[in-house]
């Protein structure tokens, strides 16, 4: 029972009398000081409480049953094997290098879980722990488990994630044991003698290196319901394994299987096979027998067709993943699934839907992307309880107009086809989140296409107003010049010696009499070549030597400076000048601020990016 953090929360008895249950160090004292009322302590609970050591005055609880000191920063634990009447002991996520020697002396411990510390050996006097019948010891360090067989009750040990290489023979006469889970290890193999644990229900092997599997004991494991052996080294099953009759969960992805039992079949109890990333280019015929199959994976696979009949047999299959093979068709059988909820077939060569597809009600998944698909089947446009549909990077040239019937469709994907138009119905989707149709040769607005479902929908709708196009910088630069030369600002207005004509120039001179008004502009090759005889056509410093002021400029106007200008971020995250202080940067502020520099790329492929890369569909596979 949960307690309050001032003590302890009473609960009920089932011998009569009051338990008591704390997660309160204080509150916990208070009460040890009174042995009536410690005798009564069955539980305590202190996890991650940052605690280095076991406080002493915890063995006045000497009736406590369940004692959780997870989580903290413990070394040493040795104060816990006074209490003789423990019954479920969590030591897990602490510091520890060993278990106390002393930890025998709890016969009556049935759980212990010492998960997440860094052992390295076990204590012999655990082999006195006749009654333990679960052994948590997963992420560790342990490179045996010796004195694990002289544990005769033990039903489930939990040794993943340590530096095993080998499993003990003597483990296999753990007799009652249930769940073996040794993975993330470096085991090579398993021993013969694995059908001695015949109580055994999940054996779970992924990420070791077993390279194969035994074949006469693993058939005699009659109660298995769960085999895990994904990301080892199996070429192949044996024969045996077709006789595990309960077997509910069969994983073996990451492997290199190149075929599957012939009697496959048999295992008539299957609801999950998972045969990602192997070697696989056929299923058995037998495979029409695993009529309870409600998962089936093979992505990245070489399968190059699937059986009708055993594709049709399979009406009890919720999820199937078939993406990143060489599938050419979608057998009819498809529709015989009627419970399918989620059908993935993405990156194949499928050069079709079929019309059957129509028949799956309770689709909400349904990719095809990067396949040869040229058009989309009207029945498709039945599947209302469709929340994503992936009909990307194929060649479709059109699409039905009832596209817009799947009412439920939040996700669509239609980027990299031939589609010159989309269907008006596309606008009447209420739940549509996000429609993707770039790199299409659609003869709409570029803002529309790359503007979202939003747009899209308004256009298809016909209530879309284009947005008229912003000011140029140049006119807003412009403007702001304006205004102020209007309000009297001296920073806009020239100086009085520019109103006046320039001296003209003797007969013979090489300079050419010029007039400038106050309110002329430079014209380009003027600002390049500078103004006046000593003119510095780098320099924008009305005070400079050589700017082309004062009675030494011979009578040239002087360059205006460059108006500030907003602050922006160019595309690599840096602030442009302030000042525009030279024409590069200039340039550079009116790309960022147009958003066409060209270190950004093309818009159109920035609108597409995520697209482009958009490889398989979300979920697993």
């Amino acid at each position: 029972m949960p307690a309050t953090e001032q003590g302890g929360d009473a609960s009920a008895d089932p011998h009569g009398g009051s338990a008591t249950t704390y997660t309160n160090w204080q509150g916990l004292l208070d009460a040890c000081a009174d042995a009536m009322k410690a005798a009564e302590i069955v539980e305590v609970h202190f996890a991650n409480k940052r605690l280095r050591a076991v406080p002493p005055e915890i063995i006045r609880c000497s009736g406590v049953q369940t004692l959780c000191l997870s989580g903290n920063l413990l070394s040493e634990v040795s104060t816990v094997c006074e209490l003789r009447s423990l019954t479920d002991l969590n030591v897990g996520w602490n510091q520890l290098v060993t278990l106390p020697e002393q930890i025998g002396e709890l016969r009556d411990l049935h759980v212990l879980n010492a998960e997440s510390n860094n052992l390295r050996r076990l204590p012999e006097g655990m082999t006195r722990l006749v009654d333990l019948a679960v052994l948590g010891l997963s992420h560790n360090a342990l490179t045996e488990l010796r004195l694990v067989p002289g544990l005769p009750g033990l039903r489930h040990l939990y040794a993943a994630h340590n530096a095993l290489t080998t499993i003990p023979d003597a483990v296999l006469q753990l007799t009652q044991l249930q769940v073996l889970d040794l993975c993330d290890n470096r085991v090579h193999g398993l021993p013969p003698g694995l059908w001695h644990c015949t109580a055994l229900r999940e054996l779970l092997l992924a990420n070791n290196s077993v390279e194969a599997l035994p074949q006469d004991g693993l058939g005699r494991l009659t109660n298995l319901v769960e085999l895990v052996v994904d990301g080892n080294r199996l070429s192949s099953f044996p024969d045996s394994l077709c006789e595990l009759r309960r077997l509910e969960r069969l994983s073996a992805v990451e492997n290199e299987l190149q075929a599957l039992p012939s009697a496959l079949g048999n295992l008539t109890s299957l609801e999950e096979l998972g045969l990602s990333r192997n070697a696989l280019t056929e299923l058995p015929l037998s495979a029409q027998g695993l009529t309870r199959l409600a998962y089936l994976e093979l992505t990245e696979n070489h399968l190059k067709a699937l059986h009708p009949p055993s594709l049709g047999s399979w009406t009890a299959l919720r999820d199937l993943r078939l993406s990143h093979n060489e599938l050419t068709e979608l057998p009819d059988s498809v529709g015989a699934l009627t419970r399918l909820r989620t059908l993935h077939a993405d990156h194949n060569k499928l050069g079709g839907i079929p019309d059957a597809i129509g028949q799956l009600l309770h689709l909400e998944e349904l990719c095809l992307g990067y396949n040869q698909i040229p058009a989309v089947p009207v029945s498709l446009c039945g599947l209302v309880r469709l929340h994503e549909l992936d009909l990307s990077h194929n060649r479709l040239t059109a699409l039905p107009e009832d596209l817009g019937a799947l009412q439920g469709l939040q996700f669509l994907y239609l980027q990299d086809n031939r589609l010159s138009t989309l269907p008006v119905s596309l606008a009447t989707l209420p739940r549509v989140r996000e429609i993707r149709v770039s790199f299409n040769p659609l003869n709409y607005p570029p803002a529309v296409i790359k503007g979202g479902k939003t747009l899209l929908q308004q256009y298809l709708s016909g209530r879309y107003s284009p947005v008229p196009p912003t000011a140029s910088v140049f006119e807003a630069f412009s403007s702001t010049l304006r205004s102020k030369a209007a309000l009297g600002d001296p920073s806009s207005s020239p100086s009085p010696t520019r109103s006046r004509s320039k001296p003209q120039p003797q007969n013979g001179s090489p300079r050419a009499a010029t007039t400038t008004s106050a309110t002329s502009t430079p014209s380009p090759a003027t600002a390049a070549a500078g103004d006046g005889a000593g003119g510095d056509p780098g320099c924008n410093s009305p005070h400079s030597p050589g700017s082309g002021t004062g009675p030494k400029a011979g009578g040239g106007r002087r360059k205006p400076p460059l108006p500030r200008v907003r602050r922006v971020s160019s595309p690599s995250g840096e602030d442009a000048d302030d000042d525009c202080a030279s024409a590069e940067g200039l340039a550079a502020t009116l790309r960022a601020v147009r958003g066409t520099d060209s270190r950004r790329g093309n818009p159109a492929d920035r609108e597409g990016g995520g697209e482009i890369g958009r490889a398989t569909c979300r979920g697993r596979g």
